[in-house]
């Protein structure tokens, strides 16, 4: 009696952990099918694309040129930056926090849906991959770049400010810096005034790739 009650309670939390790891497969997968399905299909018309005007993949785009050229092993910011779109090791660290720092499940649960695993490669590896790269910026902005955080719709040019300058990089008013980031007035104008003229290239990219369609 006392056998067959151990093996039901054995059951029942295997069900229980099973249950558990299904669901933060489900979260995990949920965001990056969604990461997959929000950036537009490439073989779209360029008729149409020009119609509709910038999509999210134009943006990621021109943020790789502004970037890099395009250069997957790209390394700036006194090498602190890496790879075609110039993400940092906060950046990434980031993106795990964001998926429920479940790391071991993510890179299981990942390996039909990014093309490389986070268990497999270092994360310099993961920065230079650019496909998956585009799904870790889709996951940050996803996060950062939203009605809640911002106070109204976010633009492209947030998203473009917010993966250059990491989550308040949309940020307008430099007195914010100085009394909730301990900035300097001087330090906040120049973020400020940085972040705007990245906009401004991504902007430009963009327009231009639209027109050469």
């Amino acid at each position: 009696m006392k056998e067959k009650f151990r093996m039901q309670v054995a059951t029942i939390l295997l069900l229980f952990v099973l249950a558990f790891v299904l669901a933060i497969a489900y979260h995990i997968t949920h965001i990056t099918r969604t990461a997959e399905a929000e950036l537009p299909a490439r073989n779209q018309a360029p008729e149409a694309r020009a119609m509709e005007g910038p999509t999210f993949d134009d943006l990621l785009d021109a943020i790789e040129w502004v970037e890099s050229r395009g250069d997957a092993n790209a390394v700036g910011d006194n090498g602190r930056a890496v790879g075609a779109y110039q993400i940092h090791q906060i950046y990434i660290d980031d993106v795990r926090r964001i998926t429920d720092r479940h790391a071991r499940i993510f890179s299981i649960w990942s390996a039909g849906f990014y093309p490389i695993s986070w268990a497999d490669h270092t994360d310099i590896e993961v920065r230079k991959d650019k496909k998956t790269c585009r799904i870790l910026i889709y996951v940050y902005l996803e996060y950062y770049a939203t009605f809640s955080r911002i106070g109204r719709e976010p633009t492209f040019e947030d998203m473009a400010r917010i993966h250059n300058s990491g989550p308040d990089g949309w940020r307008n008013d430099p007195e914010w810096f100085v009394r909730n980031r301990d900035y300097t007035l001087e330090k906040a104008k120049k973020k400020i005034k940085n972040t705007k003229k990245y906009w401004l290239k991504v902007k430009a990219r963009m327009e231009s790739e639209i027109l050469e369609m």
